[in-house]
């Protein structure tokens, strides 16, 4: 009895890590996603008969809808928090320049 119990806790501890790396790799790919994005934006911007003007030209066209999962608990030109079921992060933001995209990172 003892044995199985001992294994039944290890196994409940397996599971819990599991999801825990699973959110851990949701948020990772939301990032990776974010940058794609903010690639995209600048690129096309930078394309345009505009041209690139500011940062704020570039983060105020960003789509930043990750979907109905994730849930920002807020968000600026430098960063965020953003929740993928119940799991957070912090991100930073590196502004975009005339040169390049913004960056985002996992805090």
């Amino acid at each position: 009895m003892l044995i199985i119990g001992v294994l039944s806790s290890m196994a409940a501890a397996k599971v819990f890590d599991t999801d825990t790396l699973a959110k851990e790799a949701a948020l990772e790919a939301a990032v990776s996603d974010l940058n794609s994005r903010e690639r995209l934006t600048w690129s096309r911007i930078k394309m345009s008969n505009d041209n690139w003007l500011d940062d704020a030209q570039v983060f105020g066209t960003l789509d930043t809808e990750l979907g109905a999962e994730y849930h920002w608990e807020s968000i600026a030109h430098t960063g965020g928090s953003l929740n993928f079921k119940g799991f957070g992060a912090a991100l930073t933001r590196s502004p975009s320049t005339s040169g390049q995209p913004g960056v985002w990172k996992i805090k």
